[in-house]
């Protein structure tokens, strides 16, 4: 059974993809990349997070997926590669659904 992680995918990554799932530390080259994308357990985390580390734009993408768990990133957060997207919103759009 998969898991399922939230994850802000920024406009200017890669599609997101499992083939594409690598994370790195902000502004590092993507040799020091982690497999897995950075993400979080639940949504109350992933507003937690950004409210810490600035809000993304109004329309930056979120994803709910589901996949399977790999290991931890640079910051203590969950990696994950993903088996299926099970919704797509923007940032506004997830701020109104908590």
């Amino acid at each position: 059974m998969a898991d399922t992680f939230y994850r802000v995918h920024w406009s200017d990554c890669p599609e997101f993809s499992a083939d594409n799932a690598w994370s790195t530390l902000w502004g590092a080259d993507r040799d020091d990349a982690r497999t897995g994308y950075s993400c979080t357990w639940d949504a109350e985390d992933l507003r937690e997070y950004f409210a810490e580390h600035g809000e993304p734009d109004d329309d930056e993408i979120v994803i709910l997926f589901e996949g399977r768990h790999v290991g931890q990133g640079f910051d203590g957060e969950p990696l994950a590669i993903p088996t299926r997207v099970v919704r797509t919103m923007t940032w506004a759009e997830f701020e109104k659904s908590l």
